[in-house]
């Protein structure tokens, strides 16, 4: 399930991130810490633990 950012700054926090924050994907390895990201959408928890897992 994809969730658009919910506010300015979850938009602002999602690229700092490295997610899309209209579709919540991940772009960027730097995605590792991101929070908001799953809490919008918790299907990125698994994205996120793979990116961890591969470098």
């Amino acid at each position: 399930m994809k969730i658009p950012a919910l506010s300015a700054g979850n938009a602002l926090n999602h690229v700092r991130w490295g997610l899309n924050p209209v579709t919540n994907e991940i772009n960027s390895i730097y995605c590792i810490r991101c929070l908001n990201c799953l809490e919008l959408c918790p299907a990125n928890a698994i994205k996120v633990a793979l990116r961890i897992l591969n470098g």
